[in-house]
């Protein structure tokens, strides 16, 4: 919803449909359900909408795993439109999903569009924003990144997506001993967001290792879901990405979803820190909006997007491949 009402709000911009697979929404104006007035179109499915609809960019926000993405972007692409997403998975995709990477890079080029995924994690704190400060650097040692995100501020978040008030034996069953049986990763993308770093390094990665840990609270938590984490249980989750060069550890990012980090207690606050070692070596503290308003950073990075990807090459882009600036008019 956010990037409708920034494209809404930006002159330069033009709204021209909502895609929307509920029947509860199917026909009605955006606009009453987003709160900006009358948009003067209606809510539809995908196929009448592409049947219906020339539009240059499709800002794409539903799901992680890039083989069902494949299948909901692909019609964009034969529609000649090109396609911004939040899909964790295709960050980088190439070496994880090498054969929906080439289908989505042959329906690109084929139909002259561009496709590129963005985000704040990744697509922006994990990945772009390190790599340019990579090139402030004569050489790269290490990469060591750790974001925590206190979601004690998400009213409409599901505790169990993360395993919140879990006791640490629930965690580890049905988070470790299903392959998170709570329905899906949490916390996807990582695998791909450490390639892409080691791609645009020029390392080749002789492994990669990705592992979860519960944060479990030594007090009582309040939180907005409708229950108190008690002493004992789960308040939060860890994954920790690594990156092996040569079986050297090179990229380290650890990624914490928390109800109401400690700086006692659990020894971190909220916010991205991101280190480069090496010569010379790079320390940065980022707070605000990134950690704060996560999903609305999203949104803002597809938007600000739209006028790079339609003057890009075509194909199936990453976030190197586009301007890092924002575009004129975003100011």
């Amino acid at each position: 919803r956010w990037s409708a009402e920034m494209i809404s709000g930006n002159k330069a911009l033009e709204l021209t449909a909502i895609i929307d697979n509920s029947p509860a929404l199917i026909g009605k104006d955006p606009g009453a359900i987003l709160g900006i007035g009358e948009t003067g179109i209606k809510i539809n499915t995908a196929e009448d909408v592409l049947q219906s609809t020339h539009a240059d960019v499709v800002i794409h926000s539903t799901i992680t795993s890039i083989q069902a993405v494949t299948e909901q972007i692909i019609p964009c692409l034969e529609f000649g439109m090109n396609v911004i997403s939040t899909s964790e998975e295709l960050i980088y995709p190439w070496q994880s999903y090498p054969d929906s990477s080439n289908e989505i890079d042959t329906a690109a080029k084929a139909n002259n569009v561009s496709v590129i995924a963005t985000g704040v994690n990744p697509g922006f704190t994990t990945d772009l924003l390190p790599l340019v400060l990579c090139s402030a650097s004569e050489r790269i040692d290490d990469i060591i990144i750790s974001r925590v995100v206190d979601f004690s501020e998400y009213p409409h978040f599901q505790p169990p997506y993360m395993g919140f008030g879990m006791s640490r034996p629930e965690f580890e069953e049905k988070v470790h001993g299903s392959v998170w049986g709570l329905g899906r990763n949490p916390l996807p993308g990582r695998e791909q967001n450490i390639q892409l770093i080691a791609e645009s390094l020029g390392w080749e990665l002789s492994d990669i290792s990705i592992q979860y840990d519960p944060v479990v609270s030594k007090s009582r938590r309040p939180t907005k879901w409708g229950f108190e984490i008690e002493p004992g249980q789960v308040a939060g989750v860890t994954q920790i990405g690594r990156g092996f060069v040569d079986s050297v550890e090179r990229i380290i990012i650890e990624s914490t979803a928390i109800c109401h980090p400690d700086q006692d207690e659990d020894d971190m606050r909220a916010g991205n820190h991101i280190q480069i070692k090496g010569n010379p070596s790079h320390d940065l503290w980022l707070d605000g909006g990134t950690v704060e308003r996560g999903g609305y950073v999203s949104s803002a990075r597809q938007v600000n997007l739209i006028p790079f990807i339609v003057q890009a090459r075509s194909g199936l882009l990453t976030m190197r491949d586009l301007p890092a600036i924002p575009p004129p008019f975003s100011s």
